[in-house]
């Protein structure tokens, strides 16, 4: 996005995904045209996120969810851009009222332009089922970068996007197959107000990914803590 589009009020993105989908590697190497932008990247550490306003990977500060959280997005409002990495874990549901609450506590500074959700192609079909933070991820997407396509097998790749379509039809899916995503287009995609969680879909996994999504090979519980 170039200069002369600036936008004169902060947006908050945050970007999820289960531990190896390549959150971190689509922060630093596929969003390009950011130049011109003052912005701050904020990432997730053992539950904590850890921020460097020049716009890297080595922070200086540390904060908690909460309270804590949104002081320091007020703190945070003179950049164009607030991108929050998550942990692998974390619960989509309550990183939306966190957004939602920062905005309205902006006086009109802030936007929350809602989340992006990396998916990890070669593992998603194991483990939607069974991870549940995964799935909550999911729910709230407002956008989708589809990661690791070259390593699935072919035919996985239009059961995933149909089953995201399924759960999230409005939220537009991009395909990490070139390493160079566009900043900007992928902004001008993402619907606003954010897309609204659908109601009542907590507890029917098992009916949203029958038949598209129900595959043998799903991830058992006890052998989850390989994929951590």
């Amino acid at each position: 996005m170039r200069a002369a589009t600036r936008i004169t009020t902060t947006q908050l993105m945050v970007v999820t995904g289960f531990f190896g989908s390549g959150k971190t590697t689509f922060l630093q190497e596929d969003l390009k045209d950011r130049e011109g932008l003052k912005r701050v990247t904020v990432f997730n550490d053992q539950g904590q996120f850890q921020v460097n306003p020049a716009g890297s990977f080595s922070g200086s500060y540390r904060l908690s969810m909460g309270s804590s959280f949104l002081q320091t997005i007020q703190n945070l409002l003179a950049y164009d851009y607030i991108l929050v990495e998550t942990s692998g874990l974390a619960q989509a549901s309550v990183l939306h009222r966190l957004g939602t609450t920062a905005e309205a506590r902006s006086d009109g500074r802030l936007q929350f332009r809602g989340m992006i959700c990396v998916i990890d192609t070669l593992r998603f079909l194991k483990l939607i089922s069974t991870v549940a933070s995964l799935y909550e991820q999911v729910i709230y997407a407002d956008c989708f970068v589809l990661s690791k396509i070259d390593l699935a097998e072919k035919k996985d790749l239009p059961r995933i996007q149909a089953a995201l379509k399924a759960i999230r039809p409005q939220a537009p899916i991009f395909i990490r197959d070139n390493p160079a995503i566009s900043f900007s287009t992928m902004l001008s995609a993402i619907p606003v107000p954010s897309i609204r969680k659908p109601r009542g879909v907590e507890n029917r996994i098992p009916e949203l990914l029958r038949p598209s999504l129900t595959s043998p090979e799903a991830v058992g519980i006890r052998e989850l803590p390989q994929y951590a």
